[in-house]
């Protein structure tokens, strides 16, 4: 559990500290020879329907309690006790359900270093993925961008394809600059690995 409790705090500390130095992040899964390049958490558009239902919600909740309570004025004791009892538990409910939403939209990391790339999902009992794919084995990338809100709002899907692995990140924001720095990395890392131009030089 410790190990399971420290890789969630420093996913958070992602989150918390954008600018904190290379040499300072640590994850679960990473290499001591790996540099990281960059990381990225889905779009800011994946959690605006939950906070719409959130903020609708407890909009209504708010507004039936004030007519009961209030404006209706109800006489009996035991009634009131009730209804307080089912409208506070009910929006302890719908509070709940979205911290649980935001806390896996936050430790949805994408993390990419100079050798992998990272998908990491967790929560903090139910979930713990972690899948890794190595840059140089990247046969394909594609970039998916369909309709007017996921052109203007710069985010879509990318799909990275390995011999029979295949990552899909939606979601992704200011996708069109992450597939050219993916195709770039790519390209170093095949490099390094002695390949030129998709062809292993001996």
């Amino acid at each position: 559990y410790s190990d399971r409790h420290c890789s969630i705090c420093n996913l958070f500390r992602m989150v918390v500290h954008s600018d904190l130095p290379e040499a300072d992040i640590n994850f679960q899964g990473k290499h001591a020879d790996e540099e990281l390049q960059f990381y990225f958490h889905q779009h800011w558009i994946r959690m605006l329907w939950p906070l719409t239902k959130l903020i609708l919600i407890n909009a209504l909740v708010l507004s039936i309690g004030y007519v009961l309570f209030l404006v209706l004025t109800i006489e009996d004791a035991a009634a009131r006790r009730l209804l307080l009892t089912l409208f506070t538990a009910f929006f302890l409910i719908t509070n709940f359900e979205f911290l649980i939403r935001f806390y896996r939209y936050l430790l949805y990391v994408i993390v990419v270093t100079d050798k992998k790339i990272h998908r990491i999902k967790k929560s903090l009992f139910m979930l713990d993925d972690h899948q890794s794919m190595d840059l140089w084995m990247l046969q394909d990338i594609f970039k998916c961008q369909h309709g007017l809100i996921q052109n203007i709002l710069r985010f879509g899907t990318l799909i990275l394809e390995a011999q029979e692995t295949i990552i899909r990140i939606h979601f992704a924001p200011s996708v069109s600059e992450k597939y050219e720095r993916l195709m770039h990395l790519r390209e170093q890392a095949r490099g390094k690995m002695g390949y030129i131009g998709g062809i292993l030089k001996r």
